[in-house]
């Protein structure tokens, strides 16, 4: 499926609002399977998908009259290949991404700084909850695990850099980062393209301090 400012990171959510029929037929076809589907960015001058996407299992679906409502969970980066399928929707070959697993000082110097930069963010704009402006057909949402010692939270935005502080995957607390603080959908795009753990983790720093308009280190 291919939307524009849509962009699924592993680990996250996304509800989703199908209304179109090519949609509805495939979402239809989906549930009667394996639940799997990819989520593609539509590039805006060309539209079409982006060569790195996310993939998602169908966690819950709703159908409402014509429509469904669903929350799709990303499971992993793919890269979409040949197109074999056109009508009655898109379909294509997809091939998974493996994500490295280096274990190094200068990995974890880039996991602190990024670290760094976002509890700068949270001082700088005092956020008393973690809100995002959706595109129309969907929100883009973390809910994590939250531990029963942080259960009286004030805000969720407490509840999510309590979660966050227990993260240690540097892959997956870039892409926690990016799918939650980085709104504007090119440069979530820009975090999702990067498979590389030391990359995603300067590209994700970078991003936030262009967003946030935070100096940015040289590391």
């Amino acid at each position: 499926m291919v939307l524009p400012e849509a962009t699924l990171f592993p680990g996250a959510t996304y509800p989703l609002k199908v209304q179109k029929p090519s949609h509805i037929k495939m979402v239809a076809d989906v549930l009667e399977g394996h639940r799997v589907f990819v989520l593609a960015y539509e590039e805006p001058f060309t539209k079409e998908p982006s060569k790195v996407c996310g993939i998602g299992l169908i966690r819950a679906a709703i159908r409402i009259d014509k429509t469904y409502r669903i929350i799709l969970q990303g499971l992993a980066r793919v890269s979409l290949e040949q197109c074999i399928q056109k009508r009655p929707y898109t379909v294509y070959r997809i091939n998974p991404l493996k994500e490295d697993q280096p274990q190094s000082k200068s990995i974890q110097i880039l996991v602190d700084n990024l670290r760094q930069k976002v509890n700068l963010i949270v001082k700088k704009m005092k956020f008393k909850a973690i809100s995002l402006t959706p595109p129309s057909h969907a929100a883009p949402t973390i809910i994590p695990t939250i531990h029963p010692k942080n259960e009286h939270s004030e805000t969720p935005l407490e509840d999510f850099m309590a979660y966050l502080s227990n993260v240690d995957q540097p892959g997956t607390l870039a892409d926690l980062i990016g799918s939650t603080l980085v709104i504007p959908g090119p440069d979530r795009q820009s975090i999702l393209n990067v498979c590389p753990i030391r990359e995603r983790l300067k590209v994700t720093t970078e991003i936030l301090c262009k967003t946030y308009g935070l100096e940015q280190d040289k590391i």
